[in-house]
This record gives C-alpha cells, structure tokens and sequence, in this order.
C-alpha cells in the first residue's frame, strides 16, 4: 500500500504517469486455463481492481494455442462497464500472435458492446540485437516509417538490459507525425478508427 500510494502521488504531481494491470490482469495467471466459475470471479475481480486503480486496460499473456477460445470465453464478456483495453503477448513469446488479426491489423474490437479492444502484441524486449529486440533509434525508425493515423503500443520489458532511459531516448528520435498517448487515449482513438472504418 505504501508504494501504491507513493506511485499514485508522483503520478498526481507529474499528470504523466498512468497505471495498468499487469499480465493477465488480477494474478499472474492465464483466464484460458480457468474452469467457468473461476474465470467468471476473475473477471468481476478485474472490475473491482480497475475500479481501485482508476484503469481500464491489462496486459495479457495467454498460451499460443487458446487464443482463438479466450475471445469468445473471456474478453468478450468485458466491455458492460464501459470500455476496456488489453495489451496482448503470447506465451512462449516468440511464438507469433493468432491468425485473428490480419496482415496491416494492430487491434480487434470486440464485445457485446463493440468497446472491448485487443492490441495485437508489439514487444520491445531489449536493446541488445536479439529477436523481438532493437536499439532506441531502431524502433524509433520502425515507428516513424508507420502509416501515419495507424495505432499500436510498445509492451517493453528488461529481458534484453532495456530499460525506462531507452523509452525516453525513443521519444527523442520519434517525427513530429508520430504521438506517444497513455492506454486509455489509445483505447478510444481504437474505438474511434474502429466506428470510421466499419460504417
């Protein structure tokens, strides 16, 4: 609680800093795996903790074989609250994403309500060279050559000695066309593109 609280003040002070759940969410935890009564309490759990947090978006690992299942059997059954986001990696992750999201695809909108949106897994995993890894001018150069109004996210991680200064470093390198937005402004640019373009 103490560093919750210290964490939510800097972010107070600083209006820059935003939270998320981390993956899957509540626990560290894959909802696939869950029998229904489980993965039902899971998902009012994770309500009642994006209420706390003030949040509406998790990261989320599943196994590379039970996407296709987890649509329909758990993000599908978000979205009654008002919008969610999950920021979606697969395990082992150099398995590739399911063949769910097209080609040119960064996101699926999903749901009863057409408000639940799934971001297609785009990892940052260091800056050493190795797979799903690349130096700040490197993924700063992949994010400026991308179709200007497309939308996508960095899930960054330390496996390959990155770091927060390799963020801010990308941040310098990036065009002027190219904006870095919290999660929840990019669940609603989401939803907005998805309104546009399914009209």
């Amino acid at each position: 609680p103490e560093f919750a609280r210290h964490a939510y003040s800097v972010a107070a002070a600083t209006g820059a800093d935003f939270f998320n759940l981390p993956a899957s969410g509540d626990m560290y935890s894959y909802p696939s795996t869950m029998n229904e009564p489980s993965r039902s309490n899971y998902i009012e759990t994770m309500e009642v903790d994006w209420e706390i947090m003030g949040s509406t978006t998790s990261v989320h690992w599943e196994w590379f074989y039970s996407w296709l299942h987890t649509v329909d059997r758990y993000f599908s059954r978000f979205g009654g609250k008002g919008p969610r986001g999950f920021f979606l990696t697969t395990v082992p992750y150099l398995f590739p994403m399911p063949i769910f999201f097209g080609r040119d695809e960064d996101f699926k909108v999903v749901g009863p309500e057409d408000n639940v949106v799934l971001f297609k897994s785009n990892e940052w995993r260091g800056v050493t060279g190795k797979s799903h890894e690349a130096t700040a001018r490197e993924m700063a150069a992949k994010l400026n050559k991308r179709e200007k109004g497309g939308l996508t996210h960095l899930y960054m991680t330390s496996d390959g000695n990155n770091a927060l200064d390799s963020f801010y470093l990308l941040a310098e390198q990036l065009d002027e066309h190219v904006m870095i937005v919290n999660d929840e402004t990019l669940v609603d640019l989401a939803l907005q593109k998805h309104k546009r373009t399914s009209k």
